[in-house]
């Protein structure tokens, strides 16, 4: 694997739940639950059988081609069931997963490709006709849509081989997720398995089980999608996957599966609100909505509360961890303008351009930490004055470049970005459109429009 650039491993107080893997937790609930429902992708479903038999035969498939603890495989393509066990498989075979954008140029794809040192890499079958002039030192498996009949189905080993175990512990890299800022460049964010398993285990709060049916609408390469999604499968409950968003599809998915959980960002909401026929839908199995990925006015939010069954949970943090703000839109209707508290094992400051820490009600940058935090950036050479803030015991902050400030109960309001914004995947495109619009002239609509061209990236 490609060098790592850490910038610190002990985390002082920020601790994390004792440390699972989450493969060997699938396979749990494949013998547990056999025939449960996993994941459903358009026609195709797949139990937790068959989930855990498939990720055995991609994780013998890829050590068979000598994948190992420390290898890292690339994913790119649209969400299906094909996808999800491949990325299942080769974290069970000890690899690092760099699940790829695929909106991105070829030119971007391939130099992604060359950052992270993928050996092998799944490519959707469009892609694949794409990047016919990809290196010839990466190995390309073909990841059809269906299991189904495909050649994907086909390069796997047979269902009797079995992959061998591998030992992994909680700072092993996990996957890589690549997000740009302000100045386009792309750059990969090394989350470990610990990191993933704090995200995922803090889930059954939110009532990630058995029972909870969890409909993702955004592309599996998503930061915010992979937390929902491994919540929901720590959880053993049914995923229901969206290979492209609409929202018609969405709310027709939703009101079939009986969808109780779901993480979109505001962009989506106010597309799946405007449907003419919104209200038609049965909507009332939803337990949990999150939100996520850009600006979201007061005004709208309320709006969900009101005309969406189910409780509205607004996230506020960063891809490289270090800190998550929440919001329980429907206990605190007085704090809808805000992004709200800093969640239970957070710690959110915000401090001055000199580094000193302010009081509530004064404005500087926000910084955070938590047992949710990134090894480090990939191949990048970055002060570390610029990531991290230390307290004055010596606690490493994540620094999130956004300007804020906390009130006296401890809610954070985000006004404005200090430096170029770090944002992922596909929750990039169409932030803006919820931004609220005040009045001209105003200091709060300059505020505002500058927003609209320097997006944040909320986890």
């Amino acid at each position: 694997m490609a060098t790592i650039l850490e910038f610190k491993k002990a985390h002082g107080s920020a601790t994390a739940p004792e440390f699972r893997s989450i493969p060997e937790i699938v396979h749990e609930h494949a013998t547990a639950r056999p025939g449960s429902t996993a994941i459903v992708c358009n026609d195709e479903a797949i139990d937790y059988a068959a989930l855990g038999a498939t990720m055995d035969r991609v994780a013998a498939s890829l050590q068979r081609a000598d994948v190992a603890k420390g290898s890292v495989v690339a994913i790119c393509g649209p969400s299906s069931i094909a996808y999800a066990t491949a990325f299942l498989g080769a974290l069970q075979a000890g690899a690092t997963v760099a699940p790829l954008p695929s909106h991105v140029s070829k030119e971007q794809l391939l130099a992604m490709l060359g950052d992270c040192a993928a050996t092998h890499l799944f490519l959707g079958s469009d892609l694949n006709r794409a990047l016919s002039a990809m290196p010839t030192d990466i190995k390309r498996i073909p990841l059809d849509t269906s299991l189904a009949n495909s050649a994907f189905n086909a390069w796997l080993t047979s269902a009797a081989s079995k992959a061998q175990h591998v030992n992994v512990g909680a700072n092993d890299a996990f996957n890589i997720v690549y997000s740009s800022g302000a100045s386009s460049l792309s750059q990969g964010i090394i989350q470990s398995h610990g990191m993933r398993w704090a995200q995922s285990k803090a889930g059954a709060e939110f009532g990630f089980n058995e029972s909870a049916v969890t409909l993702c609408a955004m592309p599996i390469e998503s930061n915010t999608t992979l937390v929902s999604f491994f919540a929901a499968l720590v959880g053993g409950g049914k995923i229901v996957l969206m290979p492209q968003f609409d929202a018609r599809r969405y709310l027709e998915l939703a009101q079939n599966h009986g969808a109780t959980h779901t993480m979109l960002p505001p962009a989506h909401y106010q597309r799946i609100m405007e449907m003419p026929d919104f209200a038609a839908y049965d909507l009332s199995a939803f337990r949990q909505k999150f939100t996520i990925s850009g600006p979201f006015s007061a005004a709208f939010k309320k709006q969900i509360v009101e005309r969406w069954p189910g409780r509205l949970v607004e996230y506020y943090g960063t891809t490289e961890g270090g800190g998550v703000c929440m919001l329980d839109a429907h206990n605190f209707p007085h704090k809808l303008h805000t992004v709200g508290k800093p969640a239970p094992g957070s710690d959110i400051r915000v401090v001055d351009k000199f580094g000193e820490e302010v009081a509530p009600g004064n404005v500087g940058e926000v910084v955070g930490r938590s047992a949710a935090m990134m090894t480090g950036y990939l191949n990048r050479s970055i002060q570390p004055s610029e990531v991290w803030w230390h307290d004055k015991v010596g606690r490493p902050f994540i620094r999130t470049g956004d300007i804020g400030q906390l009130d006296q109960d401890g809610f954070l309001t985000l006004i404005d970005r200090r430096r170029g914004a770090i944002v992922a995947g596909a929750a990039a495109r169409d932030t803006a459109e919820t931004t609220e619009k005040p009045a001209t002239g105003s200091r709060r609509a300059k505020v505002h429009r500058r927003r609209k061209k320097q997006l944040w990236y909320q986890y």
